[in-house]
């Protein structure tokens, strides 16, 4: 898993948003892949294509993309480092894990009957919600 990664900077906001934001998404992509059995979860091309090309899309217009030189643009005035929308769009967008976008891999561990080699990531991990305010506190599953 990749934290901090193409267009997730900030230039108006606070960067500890994000960074919960996707640390709650990929703790529920593990828990997805605990309860489904999985392996490995990688995005599929499309998704990755149809994002970046939203994002661009997005960006167009914005002072990050008015001409100016800018250490945020590529060689072709791509601007892949910043967030073009809200952080609460942000937090939204990865609020759930979906395994639509992304392509999956079985585990074929075979388990001895009756016995785990590892404690189940529910009980590893305690799930956490924001209450308002940005408190974190155990939720009632926990």
């Amino acid at each position: 898993f990749l934290l901090i990664g193409p267009n997730t900077g900030l230039g108006h906001n606070s960067m500890v948003y994000i960074i919960e934001s996707q640390v709650a998404y990929i703790l529920d992509c593990l828990r997805t892949m605990e309860r489904r059995n999985l392996q490995t979860v990688e995005v599929q091309t499309e998704a990755e294509r149809a994002f970046t090309e939203e994002m661009q899309q997005r960006m167009q217009g914005t002072v990050w993309t008015s001409g100016c030189t800018s250490w945020y643009l590529d060689a072709q005035g791509h601007n892949a480092a910043l967030w073009p929308g809200f952080t609460f769009e942000f937090r939204r967008r990865t609020r759930k894990f979906s395994l639509k976008s992304y392509q999956a891999t079985s585990q074929r561990i075979p388990t001895p009957k009756g016995r785990r080699f590892r404690a189940p990531l529910s009980q590893r991990v305690p799930e956490r919600t924001s209450r308002p305010g940005g408190e974190f506190a155990k939720s009632p599953r926990s």
